[in-house]
């Protein structure tokens, strides 16, 4: 970034970025159907929504070589997703998995 190398250094960034949140959403939502989680088809439309606006801000980062506005949106998405939607399933999963004996 410092040497006018900004687009260049960003794209295979972005891209992994971007396969490990879509491989992330899928195994979460893998998980959520199998342990029967009643507000999964709500999760999945948020996931929907990250994914079209990582998406948005990927290729505007990408473009300008300006990694500004990808960090604020994954640092939103760390607090908003991560740290306060994924919560809501916490329980159903723990009673989930106390059932089937996975979890002490």
């Amino acid at each position: 970034m410092r040497h006018n190398h900004g687009a260049e250094a960003m794209r295979p960034i972005i891209l992994m970025i971007e396969q490990h949140l879509k491989l992330r959403s899928l195994t979460e939502e893998g998980m959520l159907e199998h342990a029967k989680y009643p507000g999964l088809r709500e999760h999945v439309l948020q996931h929907d929504s990250s994914d079209s606006q990582l998406s948005a801000v990927s290729r505007r980062s990408n473009r300008t070589g300006n990694p500004e506005e990808l960090l604020q949106y994954l640092k939103s998405w760390w607090i908003d997703h991560v740290c306060v939607d994924n919560r809501l399933f916490k329980e159903h999963l723990l009673d989930y998995f106390n059932r089937q004996g996975s979890v002490r």
